[in-house]
């Protein structure tokens, strides 16, 4: 009887369906990053250049894109995969007195992400979709004088990413990717303009929930 009154509550624990662990909560990540990036301007410096020397103002020289920022944000859809959203811009500026040139890339999309690799190194492959604003200005004999060229495109971007932790909630990630851009033709000075580079950036990236 006494055994009995040991093994029958064990019995009874025993047959009971076994509930699953709970898994832990996948969170959401955001990434910072400084990238490499020069499209070849050349075109455009070149229509620049003629119409300012038509027109007899002083010449500002070539403009470039020497990086791009970017913020991007990873919601996890699937093991291993994940949604990105991502916002970026660059922005160069000079200043002649009181005349100033300026030349700037925003663009914002969406895209994919899968992870290959995930412990302790990191290996990915992403692809991202958006619309891009390209914006080209300058301005002569104390602002008198401007001529501003700017023009919205679409842009396809690849990449491969190696990132590796540093602390619990956060790594360290180095990518290189390219970037397609839809070719557009400003007015005024009358160009093409063509933004497809490559690009080589490092980020950190950080768990937030």
């Amino acid at each position: 009887m006494r055994y009995f009154l040991i093994l029958f509550p064990l019995a009874i624990a025993f047959s009971q369906p076994q509930q699953p662990a709970a898994e832990s909560p996948i969170g959401v990540d955001v990434k910072l990053s400084a990238s490499w990036y020069q499209p070849k301007l050349d075109p455009l410096n070149q229509a620049f250049a003629n119409l300012e020397q038509a027109l007899g103002y002083r010449p500002w020289g070539n403009s470039s894109i020497p990086y791009f920022l970017t913020l991007e944000g990873y919601y996890p859809l699937f093991p291993q995969q994940w949604l990105v959203v991502e916002f970026g811009g660059a922005f160069t500026g000079r200043v002649h007195q009181d005349d100033r040139s300026w030349t700037s890339i925003w663009r914002g999309g969406v895209g994919y992400r899968y992870r290959f690799l995930e412990d302790p190194l990191r290996l990915s492959g992403q692809g991202t979709i958006g619309y891009i604003r390209e914006g080209f200005a300058r301005s002569y004999n104390g602002g008198d004088q401007s001529i501003n060229a700017a023009k919205n495109s679409w842009y396809f971007s690849v990449l491969g990413a190696a990132s590796y932790p540093v602390l619990r909630t956060a790594s360290i990630e180095f990518t290189v990717g390219y970037i397609f851009v839809n070719s557009v033709t400003v007015v005024t000075p009358a160009a093409k303009v063509d933004l497809k580079a490559p690009q080589i950036g490092l980020g950190i990236v950080v768990s937030i929930m």
